[in-house]
């Protein structure tokens, strides 16, 4: 059973907003600050970021990110990377693709890779495939390539189904 509990925490994060998007290092810095911290109300934690921005090693603007890949404990999302991205070309689909990008980087942390993504029989691509898969860049702004799926894939399912609770 997953239960979810979600609280602002911003009590000694060492980052600085006016540094700009958050990279690999600035995450690593809070995956520290994280590990410090006990809990004796859950048996495991896992924690999500809402950030401004993040960037990626090569420069470029994330929708979000699982940086916590040894316990694989953390990921963060940029709900307003995702809102400027795409407000121009899919107004109406911002917070599905929010919610997309959330449901993405959550499944990371539950040791499912952008590999366990299926095509379906529609030929729209499961929640395992980044939202970069679905979309193009445009002029001014993404638009979609397709309409978003909010499913599974047959094998995550599988694997849920059927893995070890480690796992």
């Amino acid at each position: 059973a997953i239960e979810v509990a979600p609280g602002v925490d911003e009590v000694g994060l060492p980052y600085d907003p006016s540094s700009g998007p958050l990279d690999r290092a600035d995450l690593f810095q809070l995956v520290t600050a994280w590990r410090n911290r006990t809990s004796d109300e859950a048996d495991a934690t896992l924690y999500a970021l809402f950030v401004n921005s993040l960037m990626a090693d090569n420069g470029d603007e994330l929708f979000g990110i699982m940086f916590d890949t040894t316990d694989r404990e953390g990921f963060a999302v940029a709900p307003k990377t995702t809102e400027r991205f795409f407000r121009e070309h899919e107004p109406t689909l911002v917070a599905t693709l929010q919610l997309r990008t959330f449901a993405h980087e959550f499944l990371h942390a539950l040791n499912r890779h952008h590999a366990d993504a299926a095509q379906m029989r529609d030929g729209r691509l499961t929640l395992e495939a980044p939202t970069r898969c679905i979309s193009e860049r445009a002029q001014r702004g993404w638009m979609l390539s397709e309409k978003p799926l909010m499913a599974l894939s047959p094998q995550t399912i599988r694997f849920f189904q059927t893995a070890d609770s480690q796992d």
